[in-house]
Formats: structure tokens, sequence, C-alpha cells
């Protein structure tokens, strides 16, 4: 497995994980965005 591949998805990842938690604070009354 080439580690550029492996890079790029972890990278996709906590990217992807980062959006949802920003929606969910958003989403939440008690933000202070």
């Amino acid at each position: 497995m080439d580690i550029g591949q492996l890079v790029i998805g972890l990278a996709g990842m906590l990217l992807g994980a980062v959006c949802v938690v920003a929606a969910l604070r958003a989403r939440s009354p008690g933000s202070h965005a």
C-alpha cells in the first residue's frame, strides 16, 4: 500500500470528522461561534 494514499485517506477522515463536529457545534443552541 502506498504511504501517500494512506496519508490522504487519514487526512480525509480527519477533515470529515472536523466538518461533522463543526456542524454539530453550529447546530447546538449553546454555541458561541
